[in-house]
């Protein structure tokens, strides 16, 4: 694993945010379902949506489902897997599990990390300690 997915919220809506440690350009975005033991497994679970991420990099590191063109539908409840896959296949970045609910209530510069099989409530610089 290299870097880390997390979400936060900005003015009530979801935010994906990464950090490749310098590694690698994301290519992709994805929320699934989580399934199971409540691990974030990124290969489980019906996907809610994917994304392309264009001419993001390691420096441009927030996506908002919300704004694309093919807004996800998050139930309250319900856990879910966010993840930012590099470019190279080869590496991986830890996916978060959340759940809307756990994402509405974080303080207002508050972002849930993925922690390789854990996930640690932060702000932004928490999310670069690579």
């Amino acid at each position: 694993m290299v870097g880390r997915t997390g979400v936060t919220s900005l003015d009530g809506d979801l935010m994906v945010v990464w950090d490749s440690c310098g590694e690698d350009d994301i290519a992709t975005v994805s929320i699934r379902q989580a399934e199971g033991d409540g691990a974030a497994d990124p290969d489980a679970g019906t996907l809610v949506g994917e994304w392309e991420t264009g001419q993001r990099n390691r420096e441009e590191k927030v996506l908002g489902p919300y704004a694309s063109d093919d807004p996800p539908t998050l139930e309250e409840g319900r856990g879910y897997v966010a993840l930012a896959e590099p470019a190279d296949s080869t590496q991986q970045l830890s996916p978060v599990e959340f759940t809307v609910d756990e994402v509405a209530d974080l303080s207002r510069d508050g972002v849930l990390i993925g922690d390789q099989d854990d996930r640690v409530v932060g702000d932004l610089r928490d999310l670069a300690d690579c």
